[in-house]
């Protein structure tokens, strides 16, 4: 068969929600399934990108019509653009894989147009964004049109159904890979002379609460604990500008920027723990790859976490993302810190209980069974 992969990642070379995507691109095209994949132009093309195209696989790095594409936040203006792609193409499914609830959804009425089978995934929707009334008609009928909507957890596809307001039929709920061995058991870090939590998370105040973080930590009795914080991202003028807030407030000599981590497991080594008080987030993989790892998540129940998540057993929930519930979160686990230990090994059995042992293989036999269906 013939699979046809849409990304909308705008913003950024590459992300999270590229992975699931691109990964079973990959395994399809070892089965010996065609591979085609349009994504926006980047001067370097991601090492996942290069190993489809290394395989024969077709992709188109949109450039010409960025310009057009970024105005799709004010109007679906790119509906008619993709038209010659798809006849060149023609694929037996076409996968839109879209970042967040506000991705340019073009694409997928110009499937419907030339009746294309395709299908949606969504791995993110923020309540506070939404979507624009003038394109909810548009939204709605790219996502009625789906053979199957994708998405990664319940709670983005409940406000998808809100924002909507469409039951989607056709929808699913797949998992995103960890980007960590199930295999992988770092050994347990000292705890002198200080606990070390981690917060692997790309720096984005509105979305990570990072500033939840340091303005917890700037309370007294944190101050005067052996407790520090490190930040895990690439640089960027975030990342400067959450360092200008740390002083601000008082807890740089508590808060670490430790740059961007390429071994997960290998961080962990040298972790007790995660801390990540996300305000929204569609599956908070950092939340499961450190519980493979053996350490408790310290979280907020946003995305899947309610359902990882034990709390005061396998780690600890905040109901939301405020200094209150964070800090109490955070009190609750400094209180139970000599069984960190014990309580990650329960995660670590828990969560390959509740997650799959293959996602990706899983995702690529759904998306031929939408294919063979059509």
């Amino acid at each position: 068969m013939k699979i046809a992969f849409f990304s909308t990642m705008e913003g950024v070379p590459w992300g999270a929600s590229e992975e699931l995507w691109s990964q079973a691109a990959g395994l399809l095209q070892q089965r010996g399934h065609q591979v085609a994949v349009s994504c926006k132009y980047w001067p370097a093309l991601a090492p996942r990108l290069q190993a489809i195209q290394h395989h024969g696989g077709a992709v188109q790095r949109r450039s010409r019509l960025a310009k057009i594409v970024r105005n799709v936040r004010r109007s679906f203006a790119a509906v008619g653009l993709y038209r010659g792609w798809l006849k060149r193409l023609h694929p037996d499914l076409v996968l839109v894989s879209s970042a967040s609830q506000t991705g340019d959804l073009s694409v997928a009425l110009d499937c419907l147009d030339l009746g294309v089978p395709y299908a949606i995934l969504l791995h993110a929707a923020n309540p506070a964004e939404g979507v624009r009334a003038q394109r909810r008609a548009l939204y709605r009928q790219a996502y009625e049109g789906a053979r199957t909507c994708f998405f990664v957890s319940q709670a983005v596809l409940r406000l998808m159904r809100a924002l909507l307001a469409s039951r989607f039929a056709a929808a699913e709920i797949v998992e995103n890979p960890p980007n960590v061995s199930r295999t992988t058991r770092p050994p347990w870090p000292a705890t002198e002379p200080v606990w070390k939590l981690a917060c692997p998370a790309r720096f984005d105040l509105a979305s990570k609460g990072h500033d939840v973080i340091f303005e917890v930590l700037s309370d007294t009795k944190w101050r005067d604990r052996p407790l520090q914080v490190c930040l895990w991202g690439p640089d960027s003028a975030e990342r400067a500008h959450l360092a200008e807030l740390a002083r601000l407030l008082g807890v740089h000599p508590q808060v670490e920027f430790c740059g961007l981590a390429h071994d997960i497991g290998r961080l962990w080594a040298h972790h007790h723990g995660l801390l990540l008080p996300s305000r929204h987030e569609g599956v908070p993989m950092a939340t499961v790859e450190a519980m493979l790892c053996g350490r408790i998540p310290i979280v907020t129940q946003v995305g899947r976490n309610a359902e990882f998540v034990d709390d005061g057993e396998t780690g600890f929930l905040a109901a939301a993302a405020t200094v209150e519930l964070v800090d109490q979160a955070l009190e609750r686990a400094w209180q139970e810190r000599d069984r960190w230990q014990s309580m990650g090994r329960l995660a670590a059995h828990r969560i390959r209980q509740r997650t799959s042992a293959d996602p990706v293989a899983d995702f690529c036999d759904r998306l031929l069974q939408c294919a063979a269906d059509a």
